[in-house]
This record gives structure tokens, C-alpha cells and sequence, in this order.
């Protein structure tokens, strides 16, 4: 027998327990794809996010997260992105004019006063990233809002325009 509880975690015939944060299965039978039912859907490309880029930065990679589970204002609210790469940003290269205000290459090339910024990687290929490694990104980015996506830039085959590159070191 299957219970979910409040907590979101399921419990199988073993009393054995997987957490997950919501669950669509409402069979009376265990199902086994459940679960991964439910991680599919918090994931691109079931869960895309579709924008136009925004945003194009210079940085630093400084940490690399693999399967990053990004939380929205509301427990079922998440997205699942395939990579999280927070950069210490050295140049904003373009920025879209709608967002000048809060994002500045003449504010010493900070986004809403910060140096670095994380950006949520949803291609399906592997970026091959090292820690110390310069890149540049274009993606889109959500100044304020209470989505998974916010305060991040958003690298993804939905977000027209977005790319992920490794730069040469001099």
C-alpha cells in the first residue's frame, strides 16, 4: 500500500519511504514510475521555461551543481535544471534595454548590485566546466518574481537566443 502524506514523502508496502515534493499518482497499485514521473515534470523540456534572452554576462565559474533543485514561492512550485554554475561576473556584455535599470555594466558590472550570478543550465549536453574557468553566457533573467527561475540566468533551448561558451585564458 502506497501512503502520501503531508510531508510528500511515499511509503511502499516496506514501509520504506522516498520523499519527493508532490506526487500525481493516484493509483491504488504502486507504480513505479511515479516518482520519476514526478521528476520528469519539474525538468526540461516538461518544465521550460519560454522567454527571449535578456541578459549576456562574463565570469568566473566558481561552483558547478549537477541535477540543481531550484524552489519556487510555493512548495510545488520548483524546476529541476540539469546544471547550476555560479560565476563571479567580470563584464554584463549586452543587456536588454528594459532591464538597463537593473542590471548595469556602468554600475561596475553588477546585477541588482551583485558581482556574481548563478545561471541555470537546461541544454542537454554536458557544459565540461571546470572550476576557475572563464565563459560567457546569454540567457534570460528574472529580476522579481517568486518562480524557480528567479534571480538566475536561464540557459535553455526555449529562451531564444541563449548560449553557454568556455573563453580562452590568456
Amino acid at each position: 500500500m502506497i501512503r502520501v502524506s503531508l510531508r510528500y514523502y511515499l511509503t511502499d508496502a516496506d514501509n520504506e519511504e522516498t520523499a519527493f515534493d508532490y506526487c500525481h499518482c493516484h493509483n491504488s497499485s504502486f507504480n513505479n514510475s511515479c516518482g520519476i514521473d514526478v521528476i520528469n515534470q519539474h525538468m526540461y523540456p516538461q518544465d521550460a521555461l519560454h522567454e527571449t534572452s535578456n541578459l549576456c554576462v562574463r565570469g568566473i565559474v566558481t561552483s558547478i551543481e549537477q541535477n540543481y533543485k531550484s524552489q519556487g514561492m510555493i512548495i510545488t512550485s520548483y524546476h529541476i535544471f540539469r546544471f547550476y554554475i555560479h560565476l563571479n561576473m567580470t563584464e554584463i556584455v549586452w543587456v536588454e534595454e528594459d532591464y538597463a535599470g537593473l542590471i548595469s555594466p556602468d554600475n561596475n558590472n553588477t546585477v541588482m548590485g551583485w558581482n556574481s550570478i548563478g545561471v541555470g543550465y537546461d541544454n542537454l549536453d554536458d557544459p565540461q566546466l571546470v572550476i576557475g574557468q572563464a565563459v560567457e553566457c546569454k540567457g534570460h533573467y528574472m529580476p522579481a518574481t517568486d518562480s524557480p527561475w528567479s534571480f538566475m540566468l536561464t540557459v535553455a533551448p526555449s529562451i531564444n537566443g541563449s548560449y553557454l561558451e568556455q573563453l580562452a585564458l590568456w
